[in-house]
């Protein structure tokens, strides 16, 4: 099956891309991206297939899902679904419940062990059952830090083709034990001294994640230079999100300044420098990022 052009003008403009250097970059990288994946899906014979997107904070993960979708249904007529792990967050309760009995730290979402595994094995299943003709989509919401409840969440009435699942440590694999030992930062040197919750969120990977993970068919890794680009992406993402706050008047209480940035960054910095030198090793595709985020080769 041949994709039909594709007018990446009017993707651009929903998603206030500027349209250069992104459309070179579909041409380049993302269209053959997506030839590889619709052969991936008729060679495995399997419905739906589930690929996962992972890519540290700001690296455009998002965006790319969002073009993958809407090409893989429009262009390739296959039914897609769009699901991030950030949806399948614990409740407020349930994190301050872990943080009470595991590590203070598990208050804060984020790292593995802060989502609600169960909840994604469950959906999972359902995408997979063929028999099932709709399926509830979770929807977190990080305004109030609550999920929502369930008559706000997404519904899904025909059996998809493809599932994109994206998150910052979606296929991300356990550290050693060995690597744990050392603090990665001042977060871990000053609150995590025992190392009980690097520990536990290790565990997490081992176990339950990698179960979530196992259904994975075909990931990808948007590469980041190296750490420092990644902190300066999310540095700028607040940066609009306090413009966007502004011009509608809206309560930036939520917001963070570039010192409490960096302090919440810790939180994911030791998993984002794993996957930075481990995931091109297994990963199906990796894509290496320029520090504007464009793609370094054509694939």
């Amino acid at each position: 099956m041949k994709p039909q052009q594709l007018d990446i003008s009017k993707f651009c403009q929903a998603h206030h891309i500027a349209p250069e250097p992104f459309i070179t970059n579909y041409k380049n990288t993302y269209a053959p991206l997506l030839n590889s994946i619709v052969e991936r899906y008729f060679s495995l014979g399997k419905k739906p297939m589930f690929i996962g997107l992972n890519g540290a904070q700001g690296s455009g993960k998002s965006t790319l899902a969002s073009l993958m979708c809407e090409i893989l249904t429009k262009q390739f007529s296959l039914n897609t679904v769009q699901l991030s792990i950030d949806d399948l967050y614990k409740t407020r309760l349930n994190r301050q419940q872990m943080a009470k009995s595991t590590h203070p730290l598990f208050a804060t979402r984020g790292v593995p062990g802060t989502h609600d595994i169960n909840l994604g094995l469950s959906l999972f299943n359902l995408l997979a059952d063929q028999s099932c003709r709709e399926v509830l989509l979770p929807r977190f919401d990080k305004a109030s830090d609550e999920q929502l409840p369930e008559q706000q969440w997404g519904k899904l009435t025909a059996l998809p083709d493809i599932v994109i699942f994206e998150g910052w440590c979606v296929g991300t694999i356990a550290q050693k034990e060995s690597q744990l030992a050392t603090a990665i930062n001042s977060l871990e040197a000053k609150q995590d001294g025992q190392m009980v919750w690097r520990k536990r969120v290790n565990q997490e990977l081992k176990q339950s994640y990698r179960q979530l993970f196992s259904y994975i068919d075909f990931l990808i890794f948007l590469k980041a230079p190296d750490y420092s680009c990644v902190f300066q992406w999310r540095q700028e993402q607040e940066q609009k999100l306090i413009k966007k706050l502004k011009q509608t008047n809206k309560n930036l209480s939520r917001t963070m300044n570039d010192e409490q940035l960096k302090n919440f960054m810790m939180y994911f910095e030791r998993l984002t420098r794993h996957n930075l030198e481990t995931m091109p090793s297994y990963a199906d595709i990796t894509i290496e990022l320029n520090e504007d985020r464009t793609p370094k080769l054509a694939l």
